[in-house]
């Protein structure tokens, strides 16, 4: 077991502990109370390269495409989208609406053209409220059954060390290889804290060095002094 999930089972049996106390009135008392749950590695950045990329969508059978597509130009997490419902997508303003993300705030992605023109393809031939759903009755897709069936094509395509969430990550890493700025980033993924967005500014090295050059631009006490120096010398010269 990983430290990430050890942290995530802590932090739920710590809530739990919290609803006894306050809502359920079971307990008195938390255990959790005088201690501090160890952090464990949550810095994980995991993201895609070309030829992965290209091995990924070429073994992907053809209903879990579209979700992969929509996972790697949102950011929006596997939950969120196989519950997405058409009343969340507006197809006009290419825009899709979460009311409560994870963090309990709302949230809004714009989409890519990609995204779009998945949306308003599967959006003529729908048959539910779902976006991702099946039968008239409308169910949305199983979560254990598309992540099985996401791990089954990473292995086809040898993949190691990559999950669904990492699809999450591979939305942030390339939004800052390209130069999109963190602030931006985290608005788009939904992070409550630019800390949590901050495990990616590695990536963007370029960004930086372009930045830097601003203390060079226009006159500086180096520049006034270079240029001091240098009509001083054609002074000697003439």
């Amino acid at each position: 077991m990983g430290d990430v999930t050890i942290n995530h089972e802590l932090r739920l049996l710590r809530h739990a502990y919290n609803l006894g106390i306050h809502d359920w009135e079971l307990v008195d008392e938390s255990p959790f109370a005088k201690i501090k749950i160890p952090s464990g590695d949550v810095k994980r950045v995991r993201y895609l390269s070309q030829d992965e990329e290209a091995s990924l969508m070429n073994v992907l059978p053809g209903w879990l495409k579209p979700i992969v597509t929509i996972a790697r130009e949102t950011g929006l997490r596997l939950s969120n989208i196989i519950n997405l419902e058409w009343n969340q997508v507006n197809i006009f303003s290419k825009m899709i609406i979460l009311e409560t993300s994870k963090n309990g705030q709302p949230h809004s992605v714009p989409m890519t053209g990609n995204v779009h023109n998945i949306l308003k393809t599967m959006y003529m031939d729908k048959e539910n409220s779902y976006v991702f759903g099946y039968g008239k009755n409308g169910k949305p897709f199983n979560r254990s059954w598309v992540g099985k069936s996401f791990r089954d094509a990473r292995k086809d395509a040898g993949i190691k060390d990559f999950r669904f969430h990492d699809l999450r990550h591979d939305f942030c890493s390339k939004l800052v290889q390209n130069g999109a700025d963190l602030y931006s980033v985290a608005g788009l993924a939904g992070h409550k804290d630019i800390k949590t967005t901050q495990r990616y500014a590695h990536l963007s090295p370029e960004k930086l060095r372009s930045t830097i050059q601003i203390l060079n631009s226009g006159d500086n006490l180096a520049t006034i002094d270079e240029n001091e120096n240098h009509q001083e010398c054609r002074k000697l010269l003439i």
